[in-house]
């Protein structure tokens, strides 16, 4: 029985990581977040200072720095390319798909625990993320690693350690992007394990989980001082919850992630209703995965800056309640396994994203301060790729202010808004490289 759940555990993981690692670095990043992230990791490689991120060299005090870190380990053990950036995020979708397996295997059969992970894999939005270099992947897996291991609180209160150190790690991916997570433990511990309040190893869990979280935070507060508050909490978890930043998806207001949810695990939901009748009658099902679930959507529906990405977590606990319980709809199942994949396959870069990678590769041939107008849509992505500091007038944008300077010589800027007497150096696409005359 272990020899054959081994083997079970090694295709999985085969699996997984062929899906996830072919030919990622095949496409140029892509503005925002990816190109973001890629860039402070290699300034921080750069730079050497690995305890404050920075972003076009000015300090990056917005986001804590845990995929930064394991992005710039890869950029210094691998090199700065596409795929390096790309490697850690597809990791953790790796360790999505098999902690999944895991967690299914805990409350029901093997079958079920293999046709969730097949699901989670074939999963659109899923599979897509955990091939972008950003963040939601490696939150889904440290929010799943927390349920797992507090799965197993009940046969050895040991795994509150694990909770502990897997809540801290959430907390350092993505900051308030963990807060689900406390929501849901306290509410499925204070309805369901009461007790688990009395036991020495959960309070040595808490502690692990200010250490871990804690440190970094408390290090940058003493460091930076305001600023800190400032960029960190004020701009990005107090901001981001009451108004909106950066996210014209939020105009969609509270229910703009039902079709989100919904499209983003096409074909999969449509299996749904042959699952959740056998869950509800055999009650197998942990309360803390539906409720977590449930915390993720109202309270992400509830703030006012919105983006599809932030849905991720909730992709592996359904394909766990998309999976069967019996054998009898396994062809039905294969089918809409393999056609998410395929559908997820099909998927590659913008033309718009092309045309400024390859203009922004001939800009890394000067030297200067580099524009791109209008906005700041494709900034991040300038800035990887003709490794030249940015240069752009957004004070509307949550990184604007990283980002002024006076009137550059240089500039990337859409066909229909290059300025008069400009030298046009390269054209691709909708866009020029030109030598601005102001």
């Amino acid at each position: 029985m272990l020899h054959r759940r081994l083997l079970i555990s090694a295709l999985t993981l085969i699996a997984a990581c062929a899906l996830l690692f072919y030919d990622l670095g095949a496409d140029p990043l892509h503005s925002w977040d990816e190109a973001v992230y890629a860039e402070s990791a290699k300034e921080m490689v750069q730079d050497g200072d690995w305890l404050t991120p920075h972003w076009n060299h000015e300090k990056f005090l917005q986001k804590p720095p845990l995929f930064i870190w394991s992005t710039a380990l890869s950029f210094k053990l691998f090199g700065v390319s596409e795929t390096s950036a790309r490697a850690m995020s597809a990791l953790a979708g790796v360790g999505c798909v098999v902690l999944t397996l895991l967690i299914v295997r805990l409350f029901a059969a093997e079958f079920t625990a293999v046709i969730a992970a097949l699901i989670l894999l074939a999963t659109p939005s899923f599979y897509l993320n955990a091939r972008y270099a950003m963040t939601d992947v490696m939150l889904t897996f440290f929010m799943l690693l927390t349920i797992y291991a507090y799965l197993r609180t009940t046969e050895n209160t040991k795994w509150w350690l694990l909770v502990g150190v897997s809540c801290g790690l959430a907390v350092m991916t993505k900051g308030a992007g963990a807060i689900p997570l406390f929501v849901g433990l306290l509410i499925v511990i204070a309805w369901k394990d009461r007790a688990a309040f009395r036991r020495r190893d959960l309070w040595l869990g808490v502690g692990l989980c200010l250490v871990v979280a804690g440190t970094w935070h408390l290090t940058m507060l003493v460091l930076h001082g305001r600023p800190f508050v400032s960029d960190y909490f004020s701009s990005q978890v107090v901001s981001r919850t009451l108004r909106l930043m950066d996210s014209p998806e939020g105009q969609y207001g509270a229910f703009y992630y039902i079709p989100i949810v919904v499209l983003g695990f096409f074909p999969a939901c449509l299996l749904l209703p042959l699952s959740i009748p056998s869950w509800l009658k055999e009650r197998r099902l942990p309360i803390i995965l539906p409720l977590f679930a449930a915390t993720m959507l109202i309270l992400y529906s509830l703030a006012s800056t919105k983006h599809q990405w932030y849905m991720i977590p909730v992709f592996p606990i359904f394909a766990i309640i998309a999976a069967p319980l019996r054998k009898q709809s396994l062809p039905v199942y294969l089918i809409l396994i393999a056609i998410g994949i395929l559908f997820s396959l099909t998927n590659g870069p913008s033309k718009q994203t092309l045309a400024i990678a390859e203009l922004s590769h001939r800009a890394s041939m000067d030297a200067g301060p580099l524009g791109f107008y209008p906005g700041f849509n494709y900034g991040p992505e300038i800035l990887f790729y003709s490794n030249r500091q940015l240069c752009a007038n957004a004070p509307e944008h949550s990184m604007g202010q990283l980002a002024k300077c006076s009137k550059p010589e240089y500039a990337i800027v859409a066909k229909a808004d290059i300025l008069p007497n400009s030298t046009e150096l390269a054209r691709s696409g909708d866009f020029v490289y030109c030598r601005v005359s102001y």
